[in-house]
């Protein structure tokens, strides 16, 4: 066995599992097929419609191995849910699309925290969460047994704060979320804000024009 293929194998797993799994040897090299969706996220014109942005939640579906990952975009207000684009495995089951036009379902606590780029992390939807009982009720339709949420942090005209949600889901609950999975959340999650703060920039200089 060369030095090298023993460094393979007995190369600790590194805790961030998105960037690299042999640090020593790749140096935290992003993987190429993350890197290829966080940068499509944030490009504006992937915003336009669910068509855009769809094949990339399906890829992120399928890297994190979830029943399902949903974007839900709150209106100017941010009192009301206005726009959601979702892929699940289990269409039957969990539908997102049941949030459209609902209140938005965030506390001013959470949306602070969300708004950090802190996660919220549902281990057991059914659980007594006082903390987070208003939004699980909210959410109670989609039939998911556990969620990581985060928050899309953007600026777009009507003061700084969250303009919506990324959630993964699935429909079992959950012993824990590991971090491999709240690394990439946050990553795209901050990628899709970043292309949706530009295309609502894009949009409002062209209806100023």
């Amino acid at each position: 066995m060369s030095n090298s293929d023993h460094a393979l194998k007995t190369a600790p797993r590194s805790n961030i599992g998105v960037t690299s799994r042999y640090p020593e040897l790749m140096h935290g090299v992003l993987d190429p097929s993350v890197t290829g969706i966080a940068v499509e996220l944030t490009l504006p014109q992937n915003h336009v419609n669910a068509e855009t942005v769809e094949p990339y939640l399906k890829s992120l579906c399928e890297l994190v191995a979830v029943d399902c990952v949903f974007v839900a975009l709150f209106d100017e207000t941010r009192e009301k849910i206005e726009w959601v684009n979702s892929v699940s495995n289990k269409y039957d089951l969990c539908n997102p699309f049941v949030l459209l036009n609902s209140q938005q379902p965030c506390c001013e606590r959470l949306k602070s925290k969300l708004a950090n780029k802190q996660l919220l992390e549902i281990r057991d939807t059914g659980a007594a969460d006082t903390d987070n009982a208003d939004f699980n009720a909210k959410l109670a339709g989609l039939n998911l047994g556990s969620m990581l949420v985060a928050g899309l942090s953007c600026n777009n005209g009507e003061g700084s704060g969250i303009a919506g949600i990324m959630v993964l889901g699935t429909m079992r609950r959950r012993s824990r979320w590991d971090m491999d999975t709240h690394l990439m959340l946050k990553l795209m999650a901050a990628s899709y804000a970043a292309g949706y703060e530009r295309y609502v920039l894009n949009s409002s200089a062209y209806l100023t024009v």
